[in-house]
């Protein structure tokens, strides 16, 4: 069986840590079935308009397509002519990939919409069927009501011609429900890279960390540098690393200096997952102080390396979080998130790092992933033969 991922995040060389959940279904996937994976990715640095690399990837063979996008100007003539320039890379990905792989038996589409439009045609064309996987927040956190009628109409469409829908989480699924966009779906969550990592030293329980994209909005990174305010006289010795780039970098920087808080606050900037695993490890404990999440990567990677976790109930750290692994607190809540912080550190000693990474070790391996995938792609071209 040969199926083809179409992501709309992953992995590339302007960003090496976006869709990074993406590329570890590929690899589980790849232990039985044949993957490839064909991504479409912007890149405004480019000197041409148009480039693509092939590469293999822990088995995976994988074509990535550069399109370098306008990024100045007004958006009504600019996000057509980005379309425009996306879909051209897309149809020239394709070509490529039919020519060195061959048709496949399976498109298994990551996260509308773009990627979809590429799947619909090859439908149309080819017969090949598609199935969706859906990560994205946008159906938590309200974006999902501000699209327009067309886009609304096309990806109803979309979500009706497709075999399965999967999701990370029952959260994200029961918002597709309420979206009137499936019938049913499955959960089938994301991998945790067990087999790579071992358990972590304890660490110190002062030594916190958060791993985000800094986009304020979503992650409420400015929640924490709060907290960290209200805690500076109680738990001096108190210390976090912020792991992550984004939009709102500037802002939360300023923030930590006019809080007086730079001594006790250190960002590193976007880095290389095995360079965030290793921060991670390094650490006494994760927080995770989000508004939507629709699975946390991040959440299930620290209780991975034996890490106890601080999370808001946002959507996806509930399937994680219970009294052996760490606490859950509500959204937007800055003294409950202090509260915790402050017993985290007075109960750090009693939470065991084994018992830790025994409560993700049996739902979350490459191996449990890739049978799940392969189970559903055998099921659902049967049903359609």
């Amino acid at each position: 069986m040969h199926v083809v991922f179409l992501p709309k995040y992953y992995s590339g060389r302007r960003d090496p840590q976006v869709g990074e959940f993406i590329k570890r279904h590929a690899q589980a996937v790849s232990g039985y079935v044949q993957v490839s994976v064909v991504t479409i990715l912007k890149d405004p640095l480019m000197l041409g308009d148009h480039e693509e690399e092939v590469t293999e990837e822990d088995g995976v063979w994988t074509l990535r397509a550069y399109y370098k996008p306008i990024e100045k100007g007004a958006a009504v003539w600019r996000t057509p002519i980005n379309l425009l320039r996306y879909w051209r890379a897309a149809r020239s990905a394709w070509d490529h990939f039919i020519k060195e792989r061959g048709h496949p038996h399976l498109i298994h589409v990551h996260v509308l919409t773009r990627p979809s439009l590429l799947a619909m045609r090859e439908r149309r064309r080819s017969g090949v069927p598609l199935m969706i996987t859906e990560h994205s927040s946008e159906f938590l956190d309200g974006r999902w009501h501000l699209r327009s009628f067309l886009h609304k109409a096309f990806m109803r469409s979309v979500f009706r011609k497709s075999l399965a829908t999967t999701v990370v989480s029952d959260r994200l699924g029961r918002a597709l429900l309420d979206a009137g966009l499936v019938d049913q779906y499955e959960v089938v969550p994301n991998v945790l890279p067990l087999e790579r990592n071992h358990v972590a030293a304890k660490g110190t329980p002062q030594n916190a960390i958060v791993v985000a994209d800094l986009i304020d909005r979503v992650k409420n990174i400015s929640g924490v540098l709060e907290a960290l305010v209200l805690l500076r006289d109680m738990l001096p010795e108190l210390r976090l690393i912020v792991v992550g780039g984004g939009a709102d970098e500037r802002k939360l920087r300023e923030m930590v200096s006019a809080f007086n808080l730079d001594d006790r606050i250190t960002f590193t900037g976007q880095l290389h997952p095995t360079d965030t695993l290793a921060h991670i490890a390094r650490s006494g404990f994760l927080i995770v102080n989000s508004r939507f999440e629709t699975f946390s990567v991040v959440t299930g990677e620290a209780l991975m390396l034996g890490k106890p976790v601080i999370a808001t109930r946002c959507g996806g750290p509930e399937a994680f979080i219970d009294e052996r692994n760490g606490f859950l607190i509500p959204r937007d809540n800055t003294a409950a998130l202090a509260e915790a912080i402050k017993n985290m550190v007075a109960c750090h000693h009693r939470f065991d790092p084994q018992a830790i990474r025994d409560t993700v070790d049996e739902r979350y391996s490459q191996a449990v992933v890739g049978r799940q995938f392969f189970t559903i792609y055998e099921r659902v071209l049967a049903e359609r033969n």
